[in-house]
Protein backbone atom coordinates (compact mmCIF):
# COMPACT_ATOMS: atom_id res chain seq x y z
CA UNK A 1 0.00 0.00 0.00
CA UNK A 2 1.10 2.88 -1.24
CA UNK A 3 -0.05 6.83 -0.26
CA UNK A 4 1.05 10.09 -2.01
CA UNK A 5 0.04 13.22 -2.66
CA UNK A 6 -2.75 13.31 -5.24
CA UNK A 7 -1.63 14.40 -8.80
CA UNK A 8 -3.69 14.21 -12.21
CA UNK A 9 -2.46 10.53 -13.19
CA UNK A 10 -3.74 9.57 -9.93
CA UNK A 11 -6.73 10.74 -10.85
CA UNK A 12 -6.93 9.36 -14.08
CA UNK A 13 -6.11 6.02 -12.90
CA UNK A 14 -8.96 6.11 -9.95
CA UNK A 15 -11.47 7.07 -12.69
CA UNK A 16 -10.25 4.16 -14.81
CA UNK A 17 -12.33 2.22 -11.86
CA UNK A 18 -15.86 2.54 -10.90
CA UNK A 19 -16.57 4.62 -7.86
CA UNK A 20 -18.12 3.22 -5.02
CA UNK A 21 -21.83 4.17 -5.64
CA UNK A 22 -22.66 5.70 -2.22
CA UNK A 23 -19.58 7.87 -2.91
CA UNK A 24 -20.91 9.04 -6.34
CA UNK A 25 -24.02 9.27 -5.36
CA UNK A 26 -22.92 11.75 -2.23
CA UNK A 27 -21.16 13.96 -4.72
CA UNK A 28 -24.06 14.43 -6.73
CA UNK A 29 -26.71 15.11 -4.29
CA UNK A 30 -24.17 17.84 -2.78
CA UNK A 31 -22.34 18.80 -5.65
CA UNK A 32 -24.04 18.45 -8.34
CA UNK A 33 -21.98 16.36 -10.53
CA UNK A 34 -20.03 12.88 -10.64
CA UNK A 35 -16.52 12.59 -9.40
CA UNK A 36 -16.09 11.93 -13.41
CA UNK A 37 -16.32 15.35 -14.02
CA UNK A 38 -15.65 17.27 -10.66
CA UNK A 39 -12.28 15.48 -9.61
CA UNK A 40 -10.14 17.11 -12.37
CA UNK A 41 -11.12 20.64 -10.89
CA UNK A 42 -10.50 19.63 -7.31
CA UNK A 43 -6.73 19.29 -7.02
CA UNK A 44 -5.69 22.88 -6.21
CA UNK A 45 -2.53 24.38 -5.71
CA UNK A 46 -1.89 24.68 -2.00
CA UNK A 47 -4.43 22.25 -0.93
CA UNK A 48 -4.30 19.01 0.86
CA UNK A 49 -5.24 16.07 -1.37
CA UNK A 50 -3.81 12.47 -1.63
CA UNK A 51 -3.86 9.26 -3.19
CA UNK A 52 -3.91 6.08 -1.57
CA UNK A 53 -2.73 3.04 -3.97
CA UNK A 54 -2.60 -0.87 -3.66
CA UNK A 55 0.35 -2.94 -5.74
CA UNK A 56 -1.42 -4.93 -8.62
CA UNK A 57 -4.80 -2.99 -8.54
CA UNK A 58 -4.04 0.72 -8.42
CA UNK A 59 -5.48 3.95 -6.90
CA UNK A 60 -8.84 3.06 -5.07
CA UNK A 61 -8.96 5.93 -2.55
CA UNK A 62 -8.58 9.98 -3.27
CA UNK A 63 -9.36 12.49 -0.36
CA UNK A 64 -8.37 15.59 1.55
CA UNK A 65 -9.05 19.02 2.72
CA UNK A 66 -9.58 22.22 1.53
CA UNK A 67 -8.34 24.78 3.66
CA UNK A 68 -10.17 28.29 4.20
CA UNK A 69 -8.48 30.33 7.03
CA UNK A 70 -9.00 28.95 10.06
CA UNK A 71 -11.82 25.93 8.34
CA UNK A 72 -10.99 23.02 6.66
CA UNK A 73 -13.37 21.45 4.60
CA UNK A 74 -12.53 17.13 4.15
CA UNK A 75 -13.49 15.32 1.34
CA UNK A 76 -13.17 11.61 -0.01
CA UNK A 77 -14.15 9.62 -2.65
CA UNK A 78 -13.24 5.71 -2.62
CA UNK A 79 -13.53 3.05 -5.89
CA UNK A 80 -15.51 0.27 -5.63
CA UNK A 81 -12.31 -2.40 -4.35
CA UNK A 82 -12.26 -5.29 -2.79
CA UNK A 83 -14.11 -4.23 1.22
CA UNK A 84 -11.34 -6.45 2.75
CA UNK A 85 -9.02 -4.21 1.93
CA UNK A 86 -10.95 -1.57 4.32
CA UNK A 87 -9.49 -2.36 7.46
CA UNK A 88 -5.77 -2.30 6.15
CA UNK A 89 -6.84 1.21 4.54
CA UNK A 90 -8.06 2.30 7.64
CA UNK A 91 -5.17 0.89 9.69
CA UNK A 92 -3.30 2.97 7.42
CA UNK A 93 -5.28 6.08 7.33
CA UNK A 94 -5.44 6.07 11.31
CA UNK A 95 -2.00 5.40 11.35
CA UNK A 96 -0.39 8.13 8.95
CA UNK A 97 -2.73 10.59 7.55
CA UNK A 98 -4.74 11.50 10.38
CA UNK A 99 -2.28 13.69 12.45
CA UNK A 100 -0.97 16.03 9.37
CA UNK A 101 -4.79 16.93 8.73
CA UNK A 102 -5.73 18.02 12.03
CA UNK A 103 -2.92 20.37 11.65
CA UNK A 104 -4.47 21.51 8.51
CA UNK A 105 -6.80 24.05 10.40
CA UNK A 106 -8.08 24.68 14.12
CA UNK A 107 -11.58 23.60 12.77
CA UNK A 108 -12.18 20.65 10.68
CA UNK A 109 -15.71 20.28 8.99
CA UNK A 110 -17.44 17.79 6.47
CA UNK A 111 -20.70 17.45 4.72
CA UNK A 112 -21.93 13.86 4.19
CA UNK A 113 -25.22 12.98 2.88
CA UNK A 114 -27.58 11.19 5.31
CA UNK A 115 -27.19 8.60 3.11
CA UNK A 116 -23.68 7.86 3.41
CA UNK A 117 -23.15 5.71 6.83
CA UNK A 118 -19.74 4.70 6.16
CA UNK A 119 -18.36 8.38 6.09
CA UNK A 120 -20.84 8.84 9.63
CA UNK A 121 -18.92 6.32 11.08
CA UNK A 122 -15.44 7.20 9.58
CA UNK A 123 -15.90 10.92 10.92
CA UNK A 124 -16.72 9.71 14.82
CA UNK A 125 -14.06 7.44 14.80
CA UNK A 126 -12.04 10.69 14.22
CA UNK A 127 -13.47 12.70 16.71
CA UNK A 128 -15.84 14.81 14.94
CA UNK A 129 -19.45 15.42 16.01
CA UNK A 130 -22.63 15.90 14.36
CA UNK A 131 -23.45 19.56 14.71
CA UNK A 132 -26.58 19.84 12.30
CA UNK A 133 -28.63 18.69 9.04
CA UNK A 134 -28.43 20.50 5.99
CA UNK A 135 -29.92 20.43 2.56
CA UNK A 136 -27.50 21.97 -0.70
CA UNK A 137 -30.02 23.39 -3.32
CA UNK A 138 -31.07 20.93 -6.45
CA UNK A 139 -30.86 17.22 -4.39
CA UNK A 140 -33.18 18.13 -1.55
CA UNK A 141 -31.49 14.99 0.25
CA UNK A 142 -30.03 16.17 3.82
CA UNK A 143 -26.29 16.16 4.25
CA UNK A 144 -24.99 16.07 8.20
CA UNK A 145 -21.98 19.08 8.98
CA UNK A 146 -19.45 17.08 11.15
CA UNK A 147 -17.60 19.77 13.08
CA UNK A 148 -14.16 18.40 14.81
CA UNK A 149 -11.95 21.30 16.78
CA UNK A 150 -7.94 20.93 17.18
CA UNK A 151 -8.27 20.69 20.52
CA UNK A 152 -10.69 17.56 20.91
CA UNK A 153 -8.71 14.32 20.85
Amino acid sequence: MRVEDMTSEHIQEFLSKPIREADAQEWQDGLGGHPRDLLPVVLRPGHYARALSIAGVGCVLLWGCNVDGDMGTLWLVASDYDLSLAPLIHREFSANEWAPIAALAPVLQAYPSSKNTVHHRWLEHFGFKKVRTVTFPGSRVPFLRYVRRRNVL
